[in-house]
């Protein structure tokens, strides 16, 4: 439902769109820039509608920050 359906983020041709867009990142001008991942950085709700933790009216990159940010927190734990 979420990948390739009506409500879903991909089509069935999206994959040589997600080729091109890694082969422009490899690029000259895109290696002298940094990558921004700040989609959605400061609209995060809390506890927002019945759910727990934080979420977003948007799609964003909240979700994937999160996942690494508590990864990063388990690595650095000495226990």
């Amino acid at each position: 439902m979420r990948t390739f359906s009506l409500g879903g983020m991909f089509e069935q041709d999206d994959g040589e769109n997600w080729l091109e867009i890694q082969r422009v990142l490899r690029g000259y001008m895109a290696r002298q820039r940094p990558f921004n991942v700040q989609m959605g950085v400061g609209h995060e709700l809390h506890d927002s509608g019945g759910f727990p933790g934080k979420t977003n009216h948007v799609y964003g990159e909240m979700a994937a920050r999160g996942f690494y940010h508590r990864w990063a927190e388990m690595l650095s734990r000495e226990d």
